[in-house]
């Protein structure tokens, strides 16, 4: 996305995917038919990952590989040296760990506990904000 866009789009398997300004994201591999049904890669920026407890993804930053079951997660990736990942629901696996439900975390290069950074929050705009109309 550009500096001042945001948006969110669905996958066909109900994955709810929501990317916030200034944003990187790539869908490496799309097979809703395998075990792993999204792989994807985040370089730079926030997305915010809605998905059923059926649904696997893997998604990449520079730093660390995460795998996500059935979630909600935000995750921010400031810098290449530095991810942030907060579980809301469901469980993600990161640096060999298992992650649960109220979990918040920073990898740089090693997971730790971390507050999640209110900059890493995304902000979707209306379209009338787009628009500029009220």
């Amino acid at each position: 996305t550009s500096e001042n866009a945001s948006t969110n789009f669905q996958y066909s398997n109900g994955a709810l995917v929501e990317m916030g300004a200034d944003t990187h994201y790539k869908i490496l591999v799309y097979a809703p038919k395998e075990s792993v049904q999204i792989e994807a890669e985040l370089t730079h920026g926030k997305i915010e990952i809605k998905s059923n407890e059926k649904i696997k993804e893997s998604l990449k930053t520079p730093i660390v590989s995460l795998a996500i079951l059935g979630t909600q997660v935000p995750v921010y990736v400031p810098s290449p040296k530095q991810t942030f990942f907060k579980v809301i629901s469901g469980i993600v696996k990161a640096g060999g760990k298992l992650y649960t439900q109220g979990s918040s975390i920073e990898c740089s290069p090693t997971c730790s506990g971390a507050s999640f950074p209110p900059s890493g929050v995304i902000q979707l705009r209306s379209i009338s904000e787009i628009k500029g109309t009220t």
